[in-house]
């Protein structure tokens, strides 16, 4: 049975048991399809409605567009499901070939390479084609239905997800075709990092391979976050994201001019929050705006002021928080 033709119990029934499939993969693929399936529904409540009758020619005919291709987008994604379950298969059935002489040696190891270069290719794909699909979400946000733009926002933060889980996968598979000695020390100093839990041993290996990093919080005690329901997830995003694009844009430079601060300080009745990063002027980086579409939505939900600066080598981001913060001493 192919996965979209299981009932949902099914499919997490399977997930969750000792069956070799359906994995990350195939869940990542399904997360795609779940994020334009979503996307799909601002459309759907947009497309022949009043909103859409004011819609410009250019914008009407776009968003026609766009959401065709959001049809062929989920059912893509859903392909990608089975084509990652035949991927794996095809790997653990080399892993059954004969092993005994050398010239088998050689011929299971061939076919393994080729079988995982496949399995590789497979989340590799899937990732590329939900990176450019986020273009599609950010047309919808801006013009579809307002009712349902936090439902775009959503849409957006799976199929974040989804590209992540997608990239995971692909670097498992890559880990198999090499040595990874060159990987060893960084795989074991992450994992001492892991189980350590702490701020500095955190700081200390962002340092040593990704860049510069200084982080300040203050110490004026505990507080609680105040006056509405999910509003610590909502801070959580909000943070995530502005942190996410400091790394994003400082990853454009060499690694040695590489830095980002981060502060969180307060006072009385405001909580202060700031992401500085080190960023090229002269180089042009391709985004889709998702990240500051979120960023924006959040802040306006948490009733902070924003700032952003910039100067001719930093990018700071700033944020006021007001009589959302209580003393929880």
């Amino acid at each position: 049975m192919e996965f979209k033709e299981m009932t949902i119990s099914k499919f997490i029934e399977d997930l969750s048991g000792d069956k070799s499939s359906p994995g990350g993969g195939s869940t990542a693929a399904l997360v795609s399809a779940l994020a334009s399936s979503l996307n799909d529904m601002v459309y759907s409540f947009t497309v022949d409605k009043k909103l859409f009758q004011n819609l410009t020619e250019e914008n009407k005919a776009e968003m026609l567009k766009l959401q065709s291709d959001t049809k062929e987008f989920t059912k893509n994604a859903l392909a990608f499901m089975e084509k990652d379950r035949a991927d794996f298969m095809a790997v653990m059935e080399c892993y059954k070939l004969p092993n005994n002489t050398e010239e088998e040696k050689k011929l299971r190891k061939e076919k393994l390479k080729f079988a995982t270069i496949k399995a590789m290719n497979t989340p590799l794909e899937l990732a590329e084609k939900s990176l450019a699909y986020y273009e599609n979400i950010k047309f919808a946000v801006a013009f579809g239905n307002k009712n349902l733009k936090s439902d775009g926002i959503v849409a957006a933060i799976l199929l974040n997800g989804a590209i992540e889980s997608a990239i995971i996968n692909v670097l498992i598979n890559y880990k198999s075709l090499k040595s990874y000695e060159e990987f060893k020390n960084i795989q074991n100093n992450w994992k001492t990092v892991s189980e350590n839990n702490s701020k500095e041993a955190l700081v200390k290996f962002a340092e040593n391979y990704l860049f510069l990093i200084d982080i300040f919080i203050d110490e004026s005690g505990a507080y609680l976050i105040g006056n509405s329901k999910s509003s610590a997830i909502k801070m959580m995003i909000l943070f995530q994201e502005i942190i996410f694009n400091a790394v994003k844009y400082v990853s454009y430079i060499p690694r040695e001019n590489r830095i980002i601060s981060i502060t969180l300080k307060s006072d009385i009745d405001k909580l202060i929050f700031s992401v500085k990063n080190r960023f090229n002027p002269n180089i042009t980086v391709k985004t889709t705006g998702i990240g500051n579409l979120l960023i924006d939505n959040f802040a306006r939900a948490l009733n902070c002021i924003s700032e952003v600066k910039t100067d001719k080598q930093y990018y700071t981001v700033s944020l006021e928080f007001m009589n959302l913060w209580r003393n929880n001493g």
